[in-house]
């Protein structure tokens, strides 16, 4: 496609409307259409993913006890536990009560683990802050997600963008940190999650490329991402149906063209 012959859009997204767009592209992900069907779902705590569990069964969840650890009132704290809502296990599609971290323990090529990151840096590393001791969900899933073949799969706005993961992990750890003005943590790399950003997001429902062309804001602003996109016109003004849409200009959920 020529440079003439695309159409180019810009927007901007609070992190909100991010978690939105974010949540609409995970249903339909190809894996996690598959495990749908098929295999089992585990989605873990964490505010983009209670959107994605939003998105799935309907009821709204709280982002704040969907959550374990939580950046709030300008620091790192835990969520209590008898405050938390329990991690979601799916089974072809049904939910089921299930302890997730033994639904992990039986997964095959199949199944799919959906789990939040608090940083990500231009070559795509997650970072995962870890305040237990033992690496909580990801330590104790990764391994067996890897040497079985099952998908990891996390969605993560771009308002988490940092420089770089493999260099901010040398600053953390637990017994490494002597002063905290919160909560004391880990920060685990992770390479190889099918990763799910706004621009990644929007390529999945429309086709288009998108571009991170400027970021914050004020007020109910702050942690806005703006981005730049280009396609053909068809895609770009399908994209901006799908802005409206998360923005809740528009009450009809727009057709994905990449995904019908």
């Amino acid at each position: 496609m020529s440079w003439d012959s695309r159409s180019l859009g810009l927007f901007t997204l609070t992190p909100p409307q991010s978690k939105r767009l974010i949540a609409e592209a995970a249903a339909v992900h190809p894996a996690i259409v598959n495990a749908l069907q098929k295999g089992t779902i585990v989605i873990g705590r964490g505010t983009t993913n209670s959107y994605i569990a939003t998105r799935f069964l309907g009821n709204d969840f709280d982002e704040e006890k969907f959550a374990a650890g939580i950046i709030r009132n300008g620091e790192l704290e835990i969520v209590p536990k008898d405050e938390r809502l329990p991690a979601v296990v799916l089974k072809r599609g049904s939910v089921v009560d299930e302890d997730p971290q033994k639904a992990i323990e039986e997964f095959n090529k199949d199944d799919v683990l959906i789990k939040g990151g608090n940083a990500i840096d231009p070559d795509g590393v997650v970072g995962v802050l870890l305040g237990s001791r033992v690496g909580g969900t990801i330590g104790k899933s990764l391994g067996i997600i890897t040497a079985r073949g099952a998908k990891l799969i996390m969605p993560i706005g771009l308002e988490k963008l940092i420089p770089s993961v493999h260099e901010a992990v040398e600053y953390m750890g637990i017994d490494r940190i002597n002063y905290s003005t919160g909560e004391k943590a880990g920060l685990m790399p992770v390479v190889g999650a099918d990763v799910i950003t706004e621009i990644e997001a929007i390529r999945m429902l429309t086709g288009v490329e998108a571009t991170m062309v400027a970021a914050g804001g004020w007020g109910d602003s702050q942690g806005s991402v703006v981005l730049s996109i280009t396609g053909e016109q068809e895609q770009v003004e399908n994209t901006i149906q799908w802005v409206e849409f998360i923005k809740g200009r528009r009450q009809s959920q727009p057709k994905s063209t990449r995904f019908p």
